[in-house]
């Protein structure tokens, strides 16, 4: 056995990189667009999801919560809000004009 054969037979093989790692390295970026624009982080979160890697389907899990949150439930909440607004306002409204009872 030649000295150059014996030292490739001794050398470890080379890590091959996966494919979740560019997706892995923007991790903030995605979780921003979800953030920013809702619908394009559910899109983006439906094409991660059914990726293999345990990593690039967490954060697509991620993205999806981020952009049903504020897509669906933070305008229901301000809707809720601005409702029980102005329910405390018309029922000053309603006291004041109302004659007091003396």
């Amino acid at each position: 056995m030649s000295p150059r054969a014996r030292r490739a037979s001794t050398r470890p093989p080379a890590p091959v990189p996966s494919a979740g790692g560019s997706i892995t390295e923007y991790r903030l970026v995605w979780y921003l667009l979800s953030f920013c624009v809702p619908f394009a982080g559910i899109l983006v979160a439906l094409f991660l999801y059914d990726r293999d890697e345990k990593e690039v389907r967490r954060i697509g899990r991620n993205c999806l919560l981020i952009g049903f949150v504020f897509w669906v439930l933070l305008p229901l909440l301000v809707g809720f809000l601005l409702v029980v607004i102005a329910l405390f306002s018309m029922a000053g409204w309603v006291s004041d004009v109302m004659d007091a009872a003396d």
